[in-house]
């Protein structure tokens, strides 16, 4: 028996050995993703005072927040040049407002109404403002986050084996609350201070995008304006010099380098907006098919069986049948393409 023992023992170390050695870049980058605050701090949102006609753009991460907060914050400055270093510098992230020590989130912004980025579950942010949701295919979403990952800690690409375990963390710890969260949105799309969008919308009709946000928002928007902000919050234009930097979050990278303590280089970022970014449906194509089968199931047991939907693109049908019955004027807030 004791020799059964020690042989059992030898495997287990064995095991944890080949593990660390095969896997390291895994274990690596799991261990400074512990290292750093969660992207929404419970409790964060009970320390601002939202007013009524302040704005959360809280969609998941990688699901279209930051193009999204440049559409609310082009429309608010009227279409104005960003002249900004960092998109956090002009919106504020209350949950992260210890670690980025920018400014106090119940600070007055230069430009109304006021933005908050968020990416908390619907259920725990504020009823007395209004709320932004984007809907995006979740193989995208994991697939823009396993790129953008490493390099907002410090970290080189993963290669592939490690990636994939990678891949299959981030299903569970990112993409599992996210689709439950989903749900719950989806319940919420017609409330009147809900805005309930799909990423793709800012791909295909953007024109008419914008226009329904700034019904949203309360902010009229000229011809001239409109062909404005579509330029300035094109892919083209914001993965290019010299706007890249404005939305590579240096911000937030720096601070995560500095309380983690290792070394960052800032030429090495993806960034939100990534060069090779801006599309859809590369996410099926791209990532293993042990993640895309994980991906399936779990949207079957989360999404489907409460929703009835089997896809993102089911949902968005549904949404334009809904908006046209409604001539796109419903009493829901939730903007897709109408004739």
């Amino acid at each position: 028996s004791h020799a059964w023992l020690a042989l059992g023992g030898a495997a287990v170390l064995l095991v944890k050995l080949l593990d660390s050695v095969l896997f390291r870049e895994y274990h690596v980058l799991r261990a400074r993703r512990l290292a750093v605050p969660p992207l929404d701090v419970k409790g964060t949102q009970a320390q601002v005072n939202y007013r009524r006609d302040d704005v959360i753009i809280s969609p998941p991460a990688k699901c279209g927040t930051t193009v999204f907060l440049a559409l609310c914050q082009q429309l608010r400055a009227r279409a104005a040049e960003p002249t900004f270093d960092d998109q956090m510098d002009i919106i504020w992230w209350p949950s992260q407002a210890k670690l980025l020590q920018l400014h106090d989130p119940n600070a007055d912004q230069r430009w109304q109404p006021r933005l908050f980025k968020s990416h908390s579950p619907f259920n725990t942010l504020p009823t007395v403002c209004r709320k932004i949701y984007v809907l995006r295919d979740p193989l995208d979403a994991l697939l823009s986050l396993a790129k953008f990952t490493p390099s907002l800690l410090g970290l080189p690409q993963q290669e592939h084996w490690n990636n994939v375990r990678t891949l299959l963390d981030m299903c569970f710890f990112y993409l599992y609350p996210a689709l439950q969260d989903l749900v719950v949105w989806w319940q919420h799309r017609h409330d009147q201070d809900v805005f309930f969008a799909c990423y793709s919308e800012v791909l295909d009709s953007k024109p008419a995008l914008i226009r329904r946000l700034a019904r949203f928002l309360d902010i009229p928007v000229t011809d001239h304006q409109l062909r404005h902000i579509v330029e300035q919050t094109s892919h083209a234009v914001m993965s290019q010099p010299p706007h890249r930097h404005r939305y590579d979050d240096h911000r937030v990278a720096l601070a995560l380098a500095r309380q983690g303590g290792w070394h960052l280089d800032l030429n090495t970022l993806t960034g939100k907006v990534r060069q090779d970014g801006g599309k859809t449906g590369r996410g099926p194509c791209e990532l293993p098919w042990v993640v895309r089968v994980v991906v399936q199931i779990m949207w079957k047991v989360l999404v489907q069986r409460p929703t009835g939907h089997s896809s993102v693109d089911s949902m968005r049908e549904a949404l334009l049948r809904e908006c046209q019955a409604t001539n796109g004027l419903s009493h829901s807030n939730y903007r897709l393409t109408c004739g």
